[in-house]
């Protein structure tokens, strides 16, 4: 790198250091630049359901409509357990949809 712009104003309480390097010809340069406050901005996302009397309500009347058939006319156990609970987790994200809530939280670092 060869140019570092500092905003001396703002950054006043810095300082610069040499760095042999003894495999090459070259010096290096550190720039400390101290009492510096960071910034983190961090973001929590959370998926929730909407749950209420009345989408419960709803779930009860969609459970209603389902038919012994659906789920009873399969031979083997496992179908049937597969069958019911792919029938029922269709009508509980039908009834619950998902809401997603996004936090933003601004944390200083010093």
């Amino acid at each position: 790198m060869d140019k570092v712009f500092i905003n001396y104003p703002r950054q006043g309480n810095y300082e610069i250091s040499l760095i042999h390097n003894g495999l090459s010809d070259q010096d290096a340069q550190l720039i400390s630049i101290h009492n510096v406050d960071f910034y983190v901005q961090t973001y929590n996302i959370q998926n929730i359901r909407k749950i209420n009397k009345y989408s419960l309500a709803g779930l009860n009347y969609n459970i209603g409509l389902v038919t012994e058939d659906d789920i009873f006319d399969k031979k083997d156990v496992n179908s049937m357990f597969n069958s019911f609970i792919n029938i029922f987790l269709q009508l509980f994200n039908l009834s619950f949809p998902k809401i997603q809530r996004t936090n933003t939280v601004i944390q200083c670092n010093m």
